[in-house]
């Protein structure tokens, strides 16, 4: 997801995603992951406020970042 800088720091990044999630959950989707570059703080900001935290993986330089419903066995 991006937004041009002038809407930086406004949230809407955050909300737009933590949308995307909770609907993603109302379908039974237990899993996500985001691909970060390494030191891009806002974008780790925005994860951290959903809950995913950063693996070990890298996808082409990017940091893979992975949650999932902790009822999902």
């Amino acid at each position: 997801m991006r937004c041009e800088s002038r809407s930086w720091g406004h949230g809407y990044v955050t909300e737009a995603a933590s949308s995307a999630v909770e609907l993603l959950r109302k379908d039974a989707v237990a899993r996500f992951t985001a691909r970060i570059s390494p030191g891009h703080d806002a974008s780790e900001r925005v994860a951290q406020k959903l809950g995913p935290h950063p693996t070990a993986q890298l996808v082409d330089g990017e940091v893979i970042w992975a949650m999932h419903d902790p009822t999902d066995v």
